[in-house]
C-alpha cells in the first residue's frame, strides 16, 4: 500500500472547509434574525437599512462575511477542479482564473460596504 503524505495544505482546507461552512451557517442565521426581526418599525425601511450599513460594526460584520462566504465557495470550486482536472496547465488556469475572480469580488465587495454611509 502506498503511504500518502498531505504537505500540500490539503487536510487544512478540508478541515476549513468544514468550519467555515458552519460559521457561514451562523452568520446567515444571525443576519436574517437582525435583518427581519429587529426593526422597530416591523418591515424594514430603506432609510433603517441604510443608517444600520452605515454603522462600522455592520461594515466588519458584512465584510467577515463576505470574505468567509468568498473563500468558501472559491476553494469548493478548487476542490472540483482538484477532482476531475489532473493535468497540471489546466489546474494551473483554474487557479489563477479562481484567484484573479476571488480579488476581483473581494475589491468590488469591499468597495461597496466601506462606500455605504448613514447619510
Amino acid at each position: 500500500m502506498e503511504k500518502r503524505t498531505y504537505n500540500s495544505g490539503g487536510k487544512f482546507l478540508w478541515f476549513f472547509q468544514r468550519i467555515s461552512g458552519f460559521v457561514l451557517l451562523l452568520l446567515l442565521l444571525l443576519h436574517i434574525y437582525l435583518a427581519h426581526f429587529t426593526f422597530q418599525s416591523g418591515a424594514p425601511t430603506f432609510a433603517e437599512v441604510m443608517n444600520r450599513l452605515g454603522d462600522q460594526y455592520w461594515k466588519l460584520f458584512d465584510l467577515f462575511f463576505l470574505y468567509l462566504a468568498l473563500f468558501h465557495g472559491l476553494n469548493g470550486f478548487w476542490t472540483v477542479v482538484t477532482d476531475y482536472f489532473h493535468k497540471p496547465l489546466v489546474k494551473l488556469t483554474f487557479f489563477s482564473l479562481i484567484v484573479l475572480c476571488g480579488l476581483a469580488l473581494a475589491i468590488f465587495g469591499t468597495l461597496t460596504v466601506v462606500s455605504l454611509s448613514s447619510n
